[in-house]
């Protein structure tokens, strides 16, 4: 089967179980829906706003999308716009898709027939802030989206079980353990006897060859925040003190390692040559 690229991919199950009547009809009984999205989505709610779709957003879907980890300090942070006709929309909407809020999931309750407009200011507040567009059209029939958008669904209500698969699962694997204590290390440009010093006064020893023989207690973990490359001419030091002691550090990839590791794939083209020679 060819899939049309340009078609929206829907990207959930529903199962619908319903038994016969003492007359013989078919009457629903129950529906269960699967749903499939990702961290950093902004869902607009498209249909006629009633105490029925209100709540299924606010008791089903957002109960849906909580994916917390109590024990690491991490709670699904969801933010509902249940009305774009307040003056303050989109600048509200803007600090909730920019740091230091960033919310997971950010909801938006549509009118029956928005502006152009008001759409146009969505997607491009979500291209700035590098959140997914999703459209779900409730109990209403679903209409062309622009192109912007990833997804569109239709539901129709009511539906009885509920739930969101996310790649929130994959973060968690990643949160920091909140009892112990975290240094943080950043953009060492190459400056590698400078690196060493700084890890030597928090307890790390090296043996000739720049290898970790003691660091300090595992309740110390250390954090490199990326750019540990470039500038400094010495990229092979550090690259290889690294390697060499992967074990004892998080890495974080910053904008240096991952210009790189495009530019040398031919993945960036044009760049400008004078900027690659001084600072890459």
């Amino acid at each position: 089967m060819k899939i049309n690229s340009s078609q929206p991919i829907i990207k959930y199950k529903v199962l619908i179980v319903s038994r016969e009547t003492s007359k013989g009809e078919s009457i629903l009984v129950e529906t269960n829906l699967q749903f499939n999205t990702q961290l950093h989505t902004i869902f607009l709610f498209f249909g006629k706003a009633s105490i029925e779709t209100v709540s299924f957003i606010e008791q089903q879907f957002m109960s849906a999308l909580r994916n917390d980890e109590p024990s690491k300090n991490y709670y699904t942070t969801i933010q509902f716009f249940p009305d774009t006709e307040q003056i303050n929309f989109l600048s509200d909407l803007n600090k909730a898709t920019t740091f230091p809020a960033s919310a997971d999931y950010i909801l938006i309750q549509m009118e029956e027939e928005p502006s152009a407009l008001l759409q146009e200011n969505i997607e491009k507040l979500a291209k700035e802030n590098q959140y997914q567009l999703e459209a779900i059209f409730l109990n209403s029939p679903s209409k062309p989206v622009s192109s912007q958008f990833s997804n569109q669904h239709t539901f129709s209500l009511p539906i009885s079980n509920f739930s969101v698969q996310s790649n929130g699962d994959q973060l968690k694997k990643y949160l920091l353990e909140p009892e112990k204590t975290y240094h943080i290390i950043g953009d060492t440009h190459e400056c590698l006897e400078e690196l060493m010093t700084l890890l030597e006064k928090s307890g790390f020893s090296f043996n000739s060859s720049g290898k970790i023989i003691k660091r300090p207690d595992p309740s110390h973990q250390f954090i490199l925040l990326g750019d540990s490359i470039d500038k400094g001419k010495n990229t092979k030091a550090i690259l290889e003190f690294l390697y060499l002691n992967l074990e004892h550090f998080y890495f974080v990839i910053g904008n240096h390692e991952s210009f790189v590791y495009h530019y040398l794939q031919g993945k960036i083209k044009n760049a400008n040559e004078e900027i690659v020679s001084r600072f890459f």
